[in-house]
């Protein structure tokens, strides 16, 4: 599990030591591609059922790579929608997209381990659940 310290923009406050006032975030969405022969691009998007996105991106990983996300939506449940596209990791971009897949799901989306958002790629598909074991 990430979570990075943020000092917070409204703090004005500090401690005797000097230290100024920090809270905890957690991520919320955790991308990893797991192959070690393929590059995957993601598109990720997360909303409320007929409503516009809280968040759309689109992820280039190479093998081994990770990314992450703090912040992109509001704590709740949302639809997840992931497409992908994988190529060799030799392939150049004009050589076309060697495979495809996508898949939707539920996750609740929140600030802890247990409600954020995992992606995982490799061997040619692309899974979503929830919860990161810590």
């Amino acid at each position: 599990m990430q979570q990075r310290r943020v000092r917070t923009a409204e703090s004005s406050a500090t401690d005797a030591d000097g230290s100024a006032d920090v809270y905890t975030r957690t991520e919320q969405v955790h991308l990893r591609n797991y192959d070690s022969d393929r590059r995957y691009r993601v598109t990720l998007s997360v909303s409320k059922p007929d409503r516009p996105p809280e968040h759309e991106a689109t992820y280039e990983l190479a093998p081994g790579e990770v990314a992450s996300e703090v912040e992109l939506a509001p704590p709740g449940r949302y639809d997840v929608h992931v497409d992908s596209e994988f190529r060799p990791t030799g392939g150049r971009v004009g050589d076309g997209t060697v495979g495809t897949d996508s898949t939707t799901t539920v996750c609740d989306v929140g600030d802890q381990a247990g409600r954020t958002v995992v992606v995982e790629c490799g061997n040619g598909i692309v899974d979503v659940s929830q919860g990161l074991v810590d």
